[in-house]
């Protein structure tokens, strides 16, 4: 005879108390009162904005369901729902900007398109107004689960208004980058290098708003806890922005990830840009010790990597040494990129055209030195006072 349901409880709690820890238990009674054994999990982006009320509204009007638990804090913020109806539970996690549904049901064919039906029901990012703004995912790892992510948006410039700032040799590297057609099909390592002033993250900027249209853009906040957590990799790795489980899937206006249309990169499908800042450590010679260097070079070109349309750009702020050479395997490496100070006539050129023409040309003349020379000139004069200073 199978068990009667527990008594249907609505809880609605704001407090600082993990909601996920509260859901846990009530997920398992629901679940094994109903006999409910397949389920279906998939990840989908909302707006950072989008409330909790409003959230809870949406999944149940198309889950067709009733809310027997609903929590909610504020810091971090997060929120975990439960829903029931006599053949599905669907427990909602949400943290920032991004959501997993899970649903129970008694077939797996029933809970894969009850958690599409939701999916699809709520309401992705708007994009940006302004031209220069470009959405990017944020990644962290997460104790619970495995990892979390928002998103923000970034102010970036076009390259035409900054490539001034950069060496030539730099400079024509860029935009070589810029301009490839389906990089991820000619190498998976970008790997930008130079002393810190000499522009790398405004060349990122650059690269993606450039790539906004081409790429899903994301950011990986802690490289090293990446690719030293299997679950934390599998999670970001596994799960692609458009919202579904599993592999990305070929991009398609269903899913938010249409291919590009008009100029070169006409028909080019959508891949996942990954930016890694500061992450030497994962190149350099030596850095086989290290156990997260084989997964490194199994997502870009082995068994975990397959299907997976991914570039990983990354930065250092020192002279790296040599590189270890299976990192610039024909095929593995798109790009290795050294990042300069700008040659003497090139720095006394670019503080003529901003008008500094009395400026010292700073040594070195990285672009950071130039615009601190440029606003040095342009402070105004103090006049100060000769003073004793003793002990």
């Amino acid at each position: 005879m199978p068990r009667p349901h527990p008594t249907s409880l609505q809880v609605r709690l704001h407090g600082d108390s993990p909601p996920r820890t509260r859901a846990a238990d009530a997920v398992l009674r629901e679940t094994e009162a109903r006999g409910l054994v397949h389920s279906r999990a998939i990840r989908r982006t909302v707006d950072d904005g989008l409330d909790h009320e409003t959230l809870e509204a949406l999944v149940a009007a198309a889950a067709g369901a009733r809310v027997r638990l609903s929590m909610a804090s504020e810091v971090p913020r997060q929120a975990s729902m439960l829903f029931v109806r006599n053949d599905a539970v669907i427990d909602v996690y949400r943290k920032y900007s991004s959501v997993m549904i899970d649903v129970w049901a008694r077939y797996g064919a029933a809970a894969a398109a009850l958690a599409e039906r939701i999916r699809d029901a709520l309401p992705a990012p708007t994009q940006p107004a302004e031209p220069d703004l470009v959405g990017v995912r944020f990644w962290l790892r997460d104790r619970s689960d495995g990892a979390a992510s928002h998103v923000k948006l970034l102010s970036c410039p076009t390259w035409e208004e900054i490539e001034g700032n950069y060496a030539s040799r730099s400079g024509r590297g860029v935009e070589r980058l810029i301009q490839t057609v389906q990089p991820d099909e000619r190498g998976k390592i970008v790997f930008w290098h130079g002393p810190p002033g000499t522009g790398k993250t405004w060349a990122i900027r650059a690269l993606l708003r450039a790539w906004k249209d081409r790429a899903t853009l994301e950011v990986i906040t802690d490289p090293r806890s990446f690719f030293g957590d299997v679950a934390y990799m599998q999670n970001v790795l596994l799960n692609d922005p458009g919202g579904r489980g599993g592999p990305p899937r070929p991009a398609s206006p269903a899913n938010g990830a249409s291919p590009t249309e008009g100029g070169p990169f006409d028909g080019e499908e959508r891949f996942r840009l990954f930016v890694m800042e500061d992450a030497a450590d994962l190149v350099i010679a030596g850095c086989r010790n290290d156990q997260g260097f084989g997964r490194f070079l199994n997502v870009t070109d082995g068994l975990i990597g397959q299907g997976l349309r991914t570039v990983f750009l990354l930065t250092a702020n020192e002279a790296v040494g040599q590189i270890d050479p299976a990192l610039l395997r024909p095929g593995r490496c798109l790009q290795v990129l050294e990042f300069g100070e700008l040659e003497r006539a090139a720095a006394r050129r670019w503080l003529d055209e901003r008008g500094a023409v009395d400026a010292s040309i700073p040594d070195p003349a990285t672009v950071a030195a130039l615009y601190a020379s440029l606003q040095a000139d342009d402070a105004p004069a103090v006049e100060q006072t000769a003073s004793r200073v003793g002990f």
